[in-house]
């Protein structure tokens, strides 16, 4: 029969390291790259509204790595086509909502209820800025 040490036994269901660290560094580029895409659709937008990273609380010079750079334009591409979306455009004008932060967490688990690709990130990225 083998010793016991004392210790307790390991849970294997229990993170055992880097599991947070990951997911905190794929919040912060997430974020990081929403930044980037509402202050580049402001831009193109309203060119006579200066906003930065910054305004939005972000770290200066945040969104120049050229990955960064490249998904946003990415999303950007993707943004135009929805905004030449006319029923979906007519949508985000008309919906009437108390908290905008309600509404956001509201279509976020509508649009991902059923799984997460590109389109619909950008569908959201496309809702959120509509909502500043």
């Amino acid at each position: 029969m083998a010793q016991s040490s004392g210790a307790e036994p390991e849970d294997e269901m229990a993170a055992t390291g880097g599991e947070d660290t990951v997911d905190d560094r794929i919040i912060e580029q997430g974020a990081i790259v929403f930044r980037g895409y509402v202050v580049e659709a402001m831009r193109t937008d309203n060119p006579d509204v200066h906003l930065d990273s910054e305004d939005l609380g972000g770290r200066p010079q945040e969104g120049q790595d050229p990955q960064i750079k490249e998904i946003v334009q990415h999303l950007l591409v993707i943004a135009d086509e929805l905004n030449r979306n006319a029923e979906l455009e007519h949508l985000i004008d008309t919906v009437e909502f108390d908290s905008a932060q309600d509404l956001f967490f509201t279509v976020f688990r509508k649009i991902f209820d059923d799984g997460i690709n590109w389109g619909r990130i950008v569908a959201l990225f496309h809702f959120g800025y509509k909502l500043i």
